[in-house]
Parts: structure tokens; C-alpha cells; sequence
């Protein structure tokens, strides 16, 4: 019986999939999260999330609970 274009696939389609991902992975998603982190690690000293930091204690209220600038250490 032939798999191709059957439900549950044959095992060319999985294999197919599976090499779409990894050279997905391999040729974009891997290098992009390594230039991202080169950038991060030179202009920010390597802190993640600077700028939504600025943001919230810009617009936090100081004093109020749920508002510190940190997590507790608790």
C-alpha cells in the first residue's frame, strides 16, 4: 500500500519535515541567535531585556507593592 498523500505519511515525508527543520535551524534560527547574542554581549554587556527594564521602572510606581524595580530576594 503507498503512504504518499495518505494520512500518517510515509516515512520520505517525516524525513522530509525533519531535514526542513534542521536546515531551518542550521541556515537562519541558529546564526540569528548568535549575531543577536554577539550584539547583546557588545553593546549591552551582554543583560537581556534592557530596554523593557528602562521601560517599567520609567513607568512604575514607587512605594506601591508590585511595583518593585527588582524580584524580591525571598
Amino acid at each position: 500500500m503507498d503512504d504518499v498523500g495518505g494520512r500518517g505519511g510515509g516515512e520520505t515525508e517525516c524525513r522530509l519535515g525533519f531535514g526542513v527543520m534542521e536546515e531551518f535551524d542550521d541556515n537562519y534560527y541558529s546564526p540569528v541567535v548568535a549575531a543577536e547574542a554577539r550584539v547583546r554581549d557588545e553593546l549591552m554587556e551582554g543583560h537581556r531585556h534592557v530596554y523593557e527594564s528602562e521601560m517599567k521602572e520609567e513607568r512604575r510606581t514607587h512605594g506601591r507593592p508590585g511595583h518593585e524595580s527588582r524580584p524580591s530576594d525571598n
